[in-house]
């Protein structure tokens, strides 16, 4: 086991860090070093930041956070509570895709944010079908646009994901793959290969 060697207070103004609480003065970093062997600054330090989604940052593989995916029970019907709340605009289009066995739509609600998108399940085996049935809908998923569909994937992969189901066409994004990863922080990423043409 390793122990970390606590720095001892230079004078009672001690100033809490990072996680230390407000009145934790010199006496608790005393009473805490007697305790676990540590002053707080050399846990803090010790401890590493972990950001899982860093694994989306290598190589600079990630283009841009695409879209964030809600699943509902009709695109239309529930379209207009989402342009309500989110002061959102839609430009009409529905795109019902066999292959995903999915209709979709797209709300913009700033140039240059992610997209939100409504995802209807359209038969029983919709992959979404069950997210639906058992919670109801709601958020779902977010998508990244990314240079190297397969690249990303391996690099995901090596990282822990799991693969939920490999490169498809899709429809509503004029036949550019999609891919579908599943972080170990059970966040589920939807990765769209970059195009020369951008959904707007």
């Amino acid at each position: 086991m390793i122990r970390l060697r606590g720095v001892r207070s230079k004078s009672s103004s001690h100033k809490p860090g990072p996680g230390q609480p407000r009145n934790a003065g010199s006496g608790y970093s005393r009473r805490w070093s007697r305790f676990t062997g540590a002053s707080w600054r050399s846990v803090v330090s010790a401890t590493p930041v972990y950001r899982p989604m860093d694994i989306l940052k290598d190589h600079d593989l990630v283009q841009t956070l695409h879209h964030l995916g809600f699943v509902v029970a009709d695109v239309t019907a529930g379209m207009k509570g989402f342009v309500r709340s989110l002061a959102a605009t839609w430009d009409g289009r529905v795109y019902e895709d066999p292959h995903q066995r999915v209709k979709v739509a797209f709300l913009s609600i700033r140039p240059g944010d992610p997209l939100i998108e409504l995802v209807e399940p359209t038969a029983e085996d919709s992959p979404v079908r069950r997210f639906l049935t058992e919670r109801g809908g709601g958020l779902h998923h977010v998508c990244y646009e990314v240079g190297d569909l397969e690249e990303q994937m391996a690099e995901m992969k090596a990282c822990g994901c799991m693969i939920i189901r490999r490169p498809k066409p899709a429809i509503a994004f004029d036949g550019r793959r999609i891919a579908w990863m599943l972080t170990a922080e059970k966040l589920l990423v939807e990765l769209l290969e970059k195009g020369n043409q951008q959904l707007t």
